[in-house]
Protein backbone atom coordinates (compact mmCIF):
# COMPACT_ATOMS: atom_id res chain seq x y z
CA UNK A 1 0.00 0.00 0.00
CA UNK A 2 1.40 3.69 -1.12
CA UNK A 3 2.15 5.86 2.06
CA UNK A 4 -0.93 7.24 3.44
CA UNK A 5 -1.24 11.53 4.02
CA UNK A 6 -1.36 12.22 7.77
CA UNK A 7 -4.06 14.78 9.36
CA UNK A 8 -4.06 15.47 12.57
CA UNK A 9 -7.18 14.35 14.75
CA UNK A 10 -8.25 17.67 15.59
CA UNK A 11 -8.02 19.14 12.59
CA UNK A 12 -10.24 16.50 11.28
CA UNK A 13 -12.73 16.41 14.13
CA UNK A 14 -12.77 20.73 13.19
CA UNK A 15 -13.31 19.80 9.70
CA UNK A 16 -15.83 17.10 9.87
CA UNK A 17 -18.18 19.65 12.08
CA UNK A 18 -17.74 22.71 10.48
CA UNK A 19 -21.06 23.17 9.26
CA UNK A 20 -23.74 23.59 12.01
CA UNK A 21 -26.17 21.64 10.47
CA UNK A 22 -23.97 18.78 10.14
CA UNK A 23 -23.53 18.71 13.84
CA UNK A 24 -27.16 19.66 14.42
CA UNK A 25 -27.71 16.28 12.30
CA UNK A 26 -24.99 14.04 14.32
CA UNK A 27 -26.55 15.29 17.40
CA UNK A 28 -29.85 14.17 16.50
CA UNK A 29 -29.11 10.73 15.53
CA UNK A 30 -26.99 9.90 18.68
CA UNK A 31 -29.67 11.33 20.90
CA UNK A 32 -32.29 8.89 18.71
CA UNK A 33 -30.01 6.23 19.34
CA UNK A 34 -29.89 6.77 23.01
CA UNK A 35 -33.76 7.33 23.35
CA UNK A 36 -33.78 3.72 21.45
CA UNK A 37 -31.60 2.43 24.19
CA UNK A 38 -29.08 1.73 21.78
CA UNK A 39 -25.15 1.45 22.99
CA UNK A 40 -23.70 4.71 20.89
CA UNK A 41 -19.91 3.93 20.08
CA UNK A 42 -18.36 7.07 18.00
CA UNK A 43 -14.87 6.78 17.12
CA UNK A 44 -12.60 9.45 14.69
CA UNK A 45 -11.57 6.52 12.48
CA UNK A 46 -15.22 5.75 12.33
CA UNK A 47 -16.17 8.92 10.89
CA UNK A 48 -12.99 9.34 8.96
CA UNK A 49 -14.50 6.24 7.34
CA UNK A 50 -17.96 7.65 6.64
CA UNK A 51 -16.36 10.54 4.86
CA UNK A 52 -16.53 10.35 0.58
CA UNK A 53 -13.52 12.73 0.54
CA UNK A 54 -10.78 14.54 2.49
CA UNK A 55 -9.49 18.09 1.33
CA UNK A 56 -6.08 18.66 1.20
CA UNK A 57 -6.11 21.66 2.98
CA UNK A 58 -6.71 19.31 6.23
CA UNK A 59 -4.05 17.37 5.68
CA UNK A 60 0.05 17.63 6.42
CA UNK A 61 0.51 18.58 2.72
CA UNK A 62 -1.23 21.69 2.93
CA UNK A 63 0.62 24.68 1.21
CA UNK A 64 2.31 22.31 -1.55
CA UNK A 65 1.01 23.49 -4.67
CA UNK A 66 0.67 20.67 -6.64
CA UNK A 67 -1.77 19.06 -4.28
CA UNK A 68 -3.65 22.49 -3.99
CA UNK A 69 -6.82 20.66 -5.09
CA UNK A 70 -6.28 17.52 -4.17
CA UNK A 71 -8.83 15.22 -2.74
CA UNK A 72 -8.14 11.65 -0.88
CA UNK A 73 -10.30 8.67 -0.22
CA UNK A 74 -10.37 8.17 4.07
CA UNK A 75 -7.95 4.63 3.16
CA UNK A 76 -5.41 7.45 2.11
CA UNK A 77 -5.38 9.00 5.43
CA UNK A 78 -3.73 8.46 8.39
CA UNK A 79 -5.26 9.88 11.45
CA UNK A 80 -2.14 11.37 14.00
CA UNK A 81 -2.25 13.34 17.21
Amino acid sequence: MANKVNVKIDRFVDWYFSDSDDKQIFANNLIEELKAGEKVVTTVQGLLDMCCEIPNYITELDGIEEYEDKVYDPEEISLIP
